[in-house]
């Protein structure tokens, strides 16, 4: 029973960043899609940029439940010594992560972008934090698996 769980907390907790990703970012409040967004629209881009981040928050929300359903409906005879117990205290967490981790996002871009609080780009910049952060996330609940 603990070893399953462990591995629960463990997939739950892992975060998928590859270091030549790390090394090609300059800066969470950069991203690709919203120069875009920028480029073609210049200052009146606010529905561009609230067109990306309603995509992202739906492919978030979307992975996040599939993983879910997939956790609710995973068989108990694939999981070594597993019990029904066990498995709704995985969803319980999975659940209660998914929340601190929203949470959690928020405070990063909030401590990220402190430098620009107060400029005319603070929300062109929260939204590439935003993003940003929602492709990891949606990384790292795809690495939770069975096999």
């Amino acid at each position: 029973m603990t070893r399953f769980l462990t591995i629960i907390v463990a997939l739950l907790a892992s975060a998928s960043i590859n270091a030549s990703e790390v090394k090609n970012v300059k800066s969470i409040g950069q991203n690709q899609s919203v120069n875009e967004c920028i480029k073609k629209y210049k200052s009146n881009n606010i529905e561009c940029l609230d067109d990306i981040i309603d995509k992202s928050e739906s492919l978030l929300n979307k992975t996040y439940n599939d993983k879910l359903n997939e956790i609710k409906k995973s068989d108990l005879n694939t999981v070594w010594m597993g019990d029904e117990k066990q498995k709704e205290y995985a969803i319980g967490l999975f659940i209660e992560n998914q929340k601190k981790w929203i949470d959690y996002r928020g405070n990063y871009c909030t401590v990220a972008l402190w430098k620009v609080q107060n400029s005319q780009h603070l929300g062109e910049n929260q939204t590439s934090c935003k993003l940003n952060m929602n492709k990891r996330r949606i990384e790292e609940i795809n690495l939770i698996g069975f096999e």
